[in-house]
């Protein structure tokens, strides 16, 4: 099934306390969130990739804007 994610940039802090920009996607139908460093289409569809693997059923998401 597709379900949209709600992407939002944020400031992320990494392994060494660093703040780094960043974005959190979230399952609009479970609310389960994801953060990826970056900011570039690219981060958005790896925060997707990241959280089809944590979810148990067999969606697909993609950025509300596809």
């Amino acid at each position: 099934m597709k379900v949209h994610v709600d992407v939002e940039e944020a400031m992320l802090t990494n392994d060494r306390g660093t703040m780094i920009p960043g974005v959190i996607v979230t399952c609009s139908e479970c609310g389960e969130s994801v953060q990826v460093f970056g900011t570039s289409e690219a981060s958005i569809r790896r925060g997707c990739a990241n959280l089809k693997e944590l979810c148990m059923s067999n969606n697909w998401y993609t950025p509300d804007d596809e």
